[in-house]
């Protein structure tokens, strides 16, 4: 379910909403839409039409989130929910939840992430895959060569690293340094040094009590997992060294 299209408002979502829970699908998702002109210059052509204000794309998703939870739905990390009896559900509760660039999913289930078709993306341990944009090429490639790659990001040690702190803060709500390192055989230290940890980015969070840091553990409180996508970025280290643009996180 996407909210913040043009013509969309509380009351028009919220009818979509009740819709879907009639149907009572085990998982859903409520995502923003992510306007990004300056990657897909046809977007423009929305602005015309008059796209909802950050206000009133809140006021869609907590409509949203308050229809669905009441409907027994357990919110699910960042816009995911699930049926209680759900394994998404039982991940969260047990704290072993994970997640792909798709989405959330079980870390039995997570795994890896191979994509067919034109403009897929095929997701590795170790780094990730995009095929050509268009039909006629990928079948063209397909046929020569078996595969049809168009472009690939081979992930470093330290980018490993970093993937997996913010994967613990998004899914599980709790990230432990000494815990992550142990994983990479390296100490808390050095893996604050690779995320370019410091408490004072935080320093909002905290005072909001939407976060807690106790030793090398950081904790995300129920509240903070509404905004839980911008305490994540507290940990992306690229986000000091890169001029790209990314959509807004409402």
């Amino acid at each position: 379910m996407i909210y913040g299209l043009p013509g969309q408002t509380k009351e028009s979502f919220a009818r979509n909403i009740r819709k879907t829970i009639d149907v009572s699908p085990d998982r859903l998702a409520t995502f923003s839409y992510a306007h990004v002109p300056w990657v897909k210059a046809a977007q423009k052509i929305l602005e015309k039409r008059g796209l909802p204000t950050p206000d009133e794309k809140l006021q869609m998703f907590e409509v949203g989130h308050n229809l669905l939870t009441k409907a027994g739905y357990v919110a699910i990390g960042m816009d995911h929910y699930a049926k209680v009896d759900d394994d998404l559900a039982l991940a969260l509760q047990n704290k072993t939840l994970s997640r792909n660039f798709q989405g959330y999913a079980t870390r039995e289930t997570t795994g890896q992430v191979y994509g067919f078709g034109s403009s897929s993306i095929t997701q590795l341990w170790g780094g990730y895959v995009q095929n050509v944009k268009t039909s006629q090429q990928y079948v063209q490639e397909i046929e020569a060569h078996g595969l049809a790659p168009d472009k690939a990001y081979l992930m470093t040690d330290d980018n490993l690293v970093v993937r997996e702190v913010i994967a613990e803060i998004m899914c599980n709500g709790r990230m432990n340094f000494d815990e992550i390192g142990q994983q990479f055989d390296k100490t808390a230290a050095e893996v604050k040094k690779i995320v370019a940890f410091k408490p004072e980015k935080l320093s909002e969070f905290l005072q909001d009590n939407l976060v807690s840091i106790n030793g090398n553990e950081v904790k995300v409180h129920e509240e903070g997992f509404f905004i839980v996508r911008n305490i994540a970025m507290a940990f992306d280290p690229l986000l000091e060294t890169t001029d790209a643009m990314y959509s807004k996180t409402i």
